[in-house]
């Protein structure tokens, strides 16, 4: 099928805006997550508040993970409206997580969900 895809995603930077990034005057320093990463973090802390594999390649600490998560009713309702005849009941989800780190201080962070069906 693949024509249902929902995507979100953030990012806050001390780098140059690329591509569909946009500045801002808010203060960066006064954006975190609800685990607390925010600009500055040590290294050693981010690692903490995101327990997982990272791939390191240089200053970047990579993680993705691809899964599958099952459809509310809502959702099955919609779905079969439009594809009848299709039996899958889940979402495939993809999570993408990079962070950039300069004298062990995190100075770029990229998150995005990618949910489709």
């Amino acid at each position: 099928m693949g024509s249902f895809k929902e995507i979100t995603g953030f990012r806050i930077s001390t780098l140059r805006p690329k591509g569909n990034c946009a500045s801002t005057k808010v203060e960066l320093n006064s954006l975190k997550t609800g685990n607390g990463i925010k600009l500055g973090l040590g290294l050693e802390d981010f690692k903490k508040a995101v327990p997982v594999e990272f791939e390191h390649r240089d200053s970047e600490f990579i993680y993705e993970a691809v899964t599958k998560r099952a459809a509310t009713k809502e959702e099955l309702n919609k779905l079969r409206a439009r594809w009848p005849n299709e039996k899958q009941d889940y979402f495939d989800v993809t999570m993408t997580l990079r962070a950039k780190f300069k004298d062990n201080r995190l100075i770029d962070l990229y998150v995005h969900k990618i949910e489709s069906y």
